[in-house]
């Protein structure tokens, strides 16, 4: 079998039914979040790498067109503003036009890979500077 299928996998018991494990989140991180991070291109796909362990899941991540910040939603509410990204104005219209990414998240080894709605914030500021 393909390793790659083999990764996203979910365990099975005996008779051959997925089992799903809940997890329950109780924080969240809100503010300027300064941990290292990626914003990788390709095609018409974009990934964001956060080289952060969130004890809250993320649920999506907002781009602010106006001030090129990024914010990573999670479940509780809390927000994470990512003090160190960087994002390449060349790339503005595919950020426009997607409508997910995928974001990895986590340190060392941990990492916890999802694809979370991308909404894009002060479009109508982005259009009438242009």
């Amino acid at each position: 079998m393909n390793i790659i299928t083999d990764l996203f996998r979910l365990p099975s018991n005996d008779a051959g039914t997925e089992i799903m494990t809940p997890t329950t989140f109780t924080r969240g991180f809100a503010g300027d979040l300064n941990a290292k991070t990626a914003l990788v291109f390709e095609d018409d796909r974009i990934i964001l790498a956060v080289e952060y362990d969130f004890d809250e899941a993320p649920i999506y991540v907002d781009f602010h067109m106006d001030t090129l910040h990024i914010d990573i939603v999670q479940e509780t509410g809390d927000i994470a503003t990512l003090a160190q990204a960087t994002v390449p104005v060349e790339e503005l219209a595919q950020i426009q036009s997607a409508g997910s990414i995928a974001l990895v998240t986590g340190s060392a080894d941990n990492k916890l890979l999802q694809v979370v709605k991308l909404r894009v914030r002060g479009l109508e500021n982005y259009r009438s500077a242009a």
